[in-house]
């Protein structure tokens, strides 16, 4: 993009991000009081909690813990909190066992975690961020053959995203079958 769309790289370089980290736990179910019959939660900034939410992944997904295991995955950092990601795991694992405590009635250690951290994980739309989006835009028209396709554009949850990855791919396959 560099080379032949400078405006709209430097543009699309200049869009902030949030980091996030996930921290996926397994517990016993016997030891979380919570029902889990649903997708999971969203914390809202209101609540004050250390975390953004939680997915109910074994709940989603069949077979993904063991019998009378849960799988628990919990995002931490965005905007609220950029620094946490940043935390040694150890750390990360603590404070989503104590949240999950208070709010799912998660007791005792996880029988395991995984932590996974992404530096550059939630695009922000911040002032001007439509004119950056427009250099991405004129440089689209300008060069015909090239769609970008991202969170940063059209929406950051993962329908949004589904959606605007169909939709450029039918604009690419319309393109080259008009080639």
């Amino acid at each position: 993009m560099r080379d032949v769309a400078p405006d709209a790289a430097r543009a699309l370089v200049a869009i902030p991000y949030a980091p996030v980290a996930s921290v996926v736990s397994v517990y016993r179910r016997a030891d979380v009081a919570h029902a889990l019959d649903g997708f999971g939660f969203l914390a809202p900034r209101v609540e004050q909690r250390r975390i953004l939410g939680t997915l109910f992944s074994s709940t989603m997904f069949a077979g993904r813990a063991g019998k009378d295991e849960v799988l628990l995955t919990t995002f931490v950092g965005g905007q609220r909190e950029p620094t946490l990601p940043a935390l040694p795991e150890a750390d990360l694992v603590r404070i989503v066992s104590a949240e999950l405590a208070v709010l799912l009635g998660a007791r005792g250690t996880p029988l395991s975690c995984a932590v996974t951290r992404w530096p550059g994980a939630i695009p922000q739309y911040t002032l001007g961020h439509l004119d950056r989006i427009g250099a991405a835009a004129t440089a689209e028209r300008a060069l015909p053959g090239l769609f970008l396709c991202a969170s940063y554009r059209g929406g950051v949850a993962v329908g949004d995203c589904i959606a605007s990855g169909c939709r450029t791919a039918d604009m690419a396959a319309n393109h080259l079958e008009s080639h």
